[in-house]
């Protein structure tokens, strides 16, 4: 048996979500994890023991900003 940690962060602590997903075998049970999940609430909740975290971090306020920095560090 595994437990997942997924967060999918968003601008405001109100609409950042979290839940965690207990993998047995072929079966998963997901859990949400209530909020609101500020700074604080999200590393008390990361400091536990889970086998993985799965972290979705919009990239695109800025895109063509981010973009131009990204392709930076590749070249």
């Amino acid at each position: 048996m595994a437990i997942t940690l997924g967060i999918d962060l968003a601008a405001a602590p109100e609409r950042t979500a979290a839940c965690a997903v207990t993998w047995d075998g072929d079966t998963a049970v997901a859990e949400v994890l209530p909020g609101p999940h500020t700074d604080e609430n999200l590393i008390g909740i990361m400091s536990r023991r889970w086998d993985k975290i799965g972290i979705d971090a919009p990239l695109g306020w800025r895109s063509e900003e981010h973009t131009s920095e990204l392709q930076s560090h590749h070249d």
